[in-house]
C-alpha cells in the first residue's frame, strides 16, 4: 500500500523509464557462481554487444569490458586501492560543446566504421560507474579510459546512478549513502539541484519522466516540482535491488512499476494513482536480477492484425535459471473476475508465473546445470552469460521471440547443453550449443 503524508496524488499517466531493451546494474550475490561483484549488458539500442563486470584484482577492483559476440575482453581499468564500485549504467557523455543538439534534427546517429576487425562504437557511449569514493567517473570503452568525473555532491559514497533518458541525455541522477537524490547536468558536469529524501537506507533509483523512482524496503515517489513529502510505497521485507517502469512516453510519469527485492521469489507490481498492489510475479526461486524489453510501436502491430502492446520480463534466478514473463503488467483478469467468483481465483488470477525457462547444462555424466550469470535482450534474441573458472566469461545467444508473430518462440523449460571446450584462458572460445529440450 501507498502512504501519503502530503495533500498531493501523484500524476496518472502512463510512463515509461524502460528502453527497448533495459541494461540494469547486477549485484551478483551469490557466491557459488563466480567473483564477478557487479555486471551490466550495454543496451540493445547502442548496438554494441558489450558486458561489464568489476572483479577483485590484485590490490583493487577492476572494471572490465567483454564483447559478448566474440567473447573477447575489449578494455579494462583497474580502480585505487581504496575505491570500490557500487553501481554500473551505460549512457551517452561528452565534454565537447553539443547546443548543436537542441536543434531540430532528422538524422538518426551513425556508427562509425568497421576497424580491424571490430565495429567502432559510438565515441559517447559511456558505461557511469558510482564509487565509495562519492564520485561519479564516466568509462569510455572506445578511448579505455576515464573521460569525465562528477564529484562535489555526496559525502558517503553513491548507491546508484542513472542516466535520465534514452537519447542523447544531458541528465542524470545519483543517489548517496547521506540520503541526497542529486540531479546533474552532463552536459557541463555539475549538479543542477539536490534533494533529501525520507531515507538513507535507499540503494536504488530509477528517473522516470518528470519524477524518480527511490527505492529501500519500501518505494519512494519523487517529483522535484511538487512540495509536500512524497508517496511511499510499502513493497518489500527485504532490499529492493530492481525497479521497472511501464512502458511508454519517457516524458510522462509512470502508471506503475515492478519491484525485485532481495531473497524473494515474488516480483509485486504496484498501481501509482491506487497504491495498491495489483499483482505479482512469482519464480521458483530467489530472483537476483531482472532485465527487461519493451516493444516498439512498430513491434506492437504484428502481421496477423494482433496488437500485443506488452513488456517483457527476464529473471535470473538463484539456481541459474532465467525465466520469461510476457505481459508483466497486465493482470486485468484480476479486476474483470465476476463478483461471484471464489476468492481462490481472483488470487490466481494476480499471481503470474514465468511462461518460458532457460537452463545451461555441462556436458558431464550428471548433466549438472551452470548458474547463469546475467541475462539481456537483443531484439528477437537473448545473450545469457556465464562464468568459468571464477572470473572467465561465456557468452550465448539463442531465440526467444518469433520474429513473425512476436511471441514467445517457446514455453516451459529450455535445456541448452554447452559443448566441451578446449581453449585455454587467454583463447577465444568457441563453444557448441546443442538444444535437448523446450
Amino acid at each position: 500500500m501507498v502512504k501519503n503524508s502530503s495533500s498531493h496524488r501523484p500524476a496518472s499517466y502512463v510512463s515509461s523509464a524502460a528502453a527497448p531493451a533495459t541494461s540494469l546494474s547486477t549485484r551478483n550475490s551469490n557466491s557459488n557462481k563466480s567473483s564477478i561483484l557487479r555486471s551490466a549488458f550495454a543496451p540493445t539500442r547502442f548496438q554494441l554487444s558489450l558486458f561489464a563486470s568489476v572483479i577483485y584484482g590484485l590490490d583493487s577492483q577492476h572494471l572490465r569490458i567483454h564483447d559478448t559476440n566474440t567473447g573477447r575482453k575489449k578494455c579494462e581499468h583497474a580502480l585505487g586501492t581504496r575505491a570500490s564500485i557500487s553501481c554500473l549504467d551505460w549512457g551517452h557523455y561528452s565534454t565537447k560543446d553539443r547546443s548543436f543538439l537542441d536543434q531540430p534534427s532528422k538524422k538518426k546517429r551513425k556508427r562509425s566504421e568497421n576497424i580491424n576487425g571490430y565495429e567502432s562504437i559510438q565515441s559517447d557511449v559511456v558505461l557511469a560507474f558510482g564509487t565509495s569514493e562519492s564520485e561519479i567517473h564516466m568509462f569510455s570503452p572506445n578511448e579505455a579510459k576515464i573521460v569525465g568525473t562528477l564529484k562535489g555532491a555526496h559525502t558517503q559514497g553513491i548507491r546508484d546512478f542513472r542516466f535520465a533518458g534514452k537519447e542523447d541525455s544531458r541528465e542524470g541522477w545519483s543517489l548517496g549513502g547521506d540520503g541526497v537524490l542529486v540531479q546533474w547536468d552532463l552536459w557541463k558536469g555539475t549538479s543542477i539541484r539536490t534533494l533529501s529524501i525520507p531515507t538513507t537506507s535507499a540503494m536504488t533509483l530509477l528517473p522516470c519522466g518528470p519524477c524518480v523512482l527511490c527505492a529501500s524496503h519500501a518505494v519512494y515517489l519523487i517529483t522535484p516540482d511538487l512540495p509536500g513529502d512524497p508517496p511511499v510505497f510499502q513493497v518489500s521485507k527485504t532490499p529492493i535491488h530492481t525497479i521497472i517502469a511501464l512502458s511508454s512516453k519517457s516524458s510522462q510519469s509512470p502508471s506503475a512499476f515492478l519491484a525485485g527485492a532481495e531473497s524473494e521469489q515474488f516480483m509485486n507490481v504496484l498501481s501509482v494513482t491506487s497504491g495498491n498492489v495489483i499483482g505479482s510475479l512469482v519464480a521458483g526461486n530467489e530472483v537476483e536480477s531482472l532485465t527487461s524489453y519493451a516493444q516498439t510501436a512498430d513491434e506492437r502491430q504484428h502481421p496477423d492484425g494482433t496488437d500485443d502492446g506488452k513488456d517483457t520480463i527476464a529473471a535470473v534466478t538463484k539456481d541459474g535459471i532465467v525465466e520469461i514473463f510476457p505481459s508483466p503488467f497486465d493482470f486485468q483478469d484480476s479486476t474483470g473476475t465476476k463478483n461471484t467468483a471464489s476468492l481462490k481465483l481472483k488470487r490466481q488470477h494476480m499471481v503470474h508465473k514465468a511462461a518460458a525457462s532457460v537452463r545451461i547444462l555441462r556436458p558431464d555424466k550428471s548433466i549438472t546445470p551452470v548458474p547463469i550469470l546475467g541475462a539481456s535482450f537483443e531484439g528477437n534474441d537473448m545473450i545469457l552469460v556465464w562464468v568459468e573458472g571464477g572470473v572467465h566469461l561465456l557468452f550465448e545467444r539463442f531465440q526467444w521471440r518469433n520474429e513473425q508473430t512476436g511471441k514467445l518462440e517457446f514455453t516451459g523449460l529450455k535445456e541448452i547443453v554447452k559443448a566441451k571446450s578446449t581453449a585455454g584462458l587467454g583463447a577465444q572460445p568457441m563453444n557448441g550449443v546443442k538444444v535437448i529440450g523446450k
